[in-house]
């Protein structure tokens, strides 16, 4: 499978991620989960952002 082999490196970088959550931090698994959800979601917040105005300028030009 292509598109496997195109999110093998976002795979490994999230599972590192949950692994080293849940065995250097000590959390439980289910608040390694809700951890790494809450991580990614604030690194999306930029792209988030720029997509509202992005849909705001779109909007006044319509």
């Amino acid at each position: 499978m292509i598109l496997a082999g195109i999110l093998t490196p976002l795979e490994d970088l999230l599972t590192w991620a949950l692994t080293h959550l849940h065995d250097t931090v000590g959390l439980p698994w289910a608040w390694s989960i809700v951890a790494l959800v809450v991580i990614v979601r604030m690194l999306l917040v930029p792209l988030t952002v720029r997509q509202i105005h992005s849909m705001q300028n779109l909007q006044a030009h319509a």
